[in-house]
């Protein structure tokens, strides 16, 4: 569970930067790659782990997917929700704090609700030696990605 949900986040990452490098992007590589994304979450989706490692990783990996996918889903709130209710279950457990990290980022995106954002930032900055350099740079960017968002 935990690889099909790493490699949904290493699509959606694509997904997201996707043109970035300078490369023209085409349209139907842009729609295999949305539709490859909207299927694998779909399958992921109607998976839970009692694990808690698992279950995080794949919340992450959902949230997401609805955070960058292209296209209007008509059950994409409701989905949303679900994956928002998910995660309020397993904030009360102890997990990665990359993952809680990045979690409580795309949770406030979808929320705006300011005691994730703060807790996110509460953890990148009084637990600095409990990531690795590159992870907690790419955490710190996704920080002001999504808070330079709120603020735009």
């Amino acid at each position: 569970m935990i690889k099909q949900a790493e490699e949904l986040q290493a699509l959606t990452d694509e997904l997201l930067h996707l043109g970035e490098d300078g490369e023209v992007v085409y349209i139907d590589q842009f729609r295999r790659l949305n539709q490859e994304i909207r299927e694998k979450a779909d399958l992921l989706f109607l998976l839970q782990s009692e694990d808690i490692e698992q279950e995080a990783q794949v919340c992450l990996s959902l949230i997401m997917v609805y955070s960058v996918i292209a296209y209007q889903l008509e059950d994409k709130e409701e989905k949303i929700q679900v994956i928002l209710d998910r995660c309020n279950k397993i904030f009360v457990s102890d997990f990665s704090l990359s993952i809680r990290c990045k979690l409580l980022l795309y949770c406030y995106e979808q929320l705006r609700d300011n005691t994730l954002v703060e807790e996110a930032y509460h953890l990148l900055h009084n637990n600095t030696q409990q990531y690795q350099i590159d992870d907690r740079k790419k955490l710190l960017s996704l920080y002001q990605e999504i808070v330079e968002c709120k603020i735009n």
